[in-house]
Formats: C-alpha cells, sequence, structure tokens
C-alpha cells in the first residue's frame, strides 16, 4: 500500500488520531483543542508582498527619551536589515510585529545611549567645574596641531576622559 499524506505517520491527521478524538496539543498550553477551538489568525495588515516591503518603523507605543533618536537606517547595519526583512518574510511577520522586532534594536541602541551618557557625565565631573573649558581646550589643540582628519577622528569620539585631557 502506497504511503498517502493522510496516512503518513507525520501528518496532522495522523497525529490527530493519535491524540484521540480529532484532538491536537494546543502549542505551549498542554492542553487540546479541536480546529473548531483553535484560535483565530491574527487582526491586522496582512504580511507585506516582499522583504523590501517591511518598513523600518517603530511601534506607535514606543517610547524614546529626550534626545535620543535612534537609528534606525544606516549603510553598516543595511545587511542586517536585509537579512532581518528577508527573516519576517519567511516566517510570515506582519507590518506590526516587525515594528517591535525593530524596536528591539533601538531599545539597544537606547541602553548604549544611555551608558555613553553616564560615562560623558562622570567624566566632565571629574574634570571639574572647568572640565567643558578644558575639553574646549583640547579640542582647540587638536584640531591645530594634527591633520584635519586625525583631529576629527579624535574630536567626534565626543568621550573626553579626564586623563585625555589632563595629557594635553
Amino acid at each position: 500500500m502506497a504511503d498517502t499524506p493522510a496516512s503518513s505517520p507525520s501528518s496532522p491527521s495522523a497525529l490527530a488520531g493519535q491524540n484521540g478524538a480529532g484532538s491536537t496539543p494546543a502549542f505551549g498550553t498542554g492542553a487540546s483543542t479541536t480546529p473548531s477551538q483553535a484560535p483565530a489568525a491574527p487582526a491586522g495588515p496582512l504580511v507585506p508582498g516582499s522583504p523590501g516591503e517591511y518598513a523600518l518603523d517603530l511601534p506607535s507605543d514606543f517610547e524614546a527619551p529626550e534626545g535620543f533618536t535612534p537609528t534606525l537606517e544606516s549603510p553598516t547595519f543595511a545587511p542586517l536589515i536585509d537579512e532581518a526583512r528577508a527573516w519576517a518574510h519567511e516566517v510570515g511577520l506582519r507590518q506590526e510585529q516587525f515594528s517591535k522586532m525593530v524596536a528591539f534594536g533601538a531599545q539597544r541602541d537606547l541602553v548604549e545611549h544611555k551608558a555613553l551618557t553616564e560615562a560623558l557625565e562622570g567624566e566632565m565631573k571629574a574634570l571639574g567645574v572647568n572640565g567643558a573649558a578644558r575639553i574646549d581646550a583640547t579640542v582647540r589643540w587638536l584640531t591645530a596641531h594634527l591633520p584635519e582628519a586625525q583631529a576629527n577622528a579624535m574630536i567626534n569620539n565626543r568621550l573626553f576622559t579626564k586623563d585625555m585631557v589632563e595629557g594635553f
């Protein structure tokens, strides 16, 4: 006798028969459901037609602190974003679900932003009341004595530590 999908041990109908009375286990609950009890498909927009149609939007409930704007599009992250879009399309994520995934990246950026802000504040405190003037003097020295590209590489770092400033 030829194996047909209905008689295959791994087919849904064969597995349903193993669980008794046409029921199938409900994922993650340990309970059984019949097809009429299965959860309804989530409401909302359908899966975009292609991976490139996923927008890099944050969910409407994402709250960023003042002064923080997450970098969603960046040439550095473009290959990763393309891969995320392809994966989202492959697994059938809706735009809303993809946006929630984008929020995880923004939250990572926020954690990094907070850590850098705290480090900057700590270094400014260590530099004392004249910290801003001391950093300004360091920036002026760097731009006067180094080629522009080298000076900018050091200045754009923006994290002037007490030891760096005292070195100048």
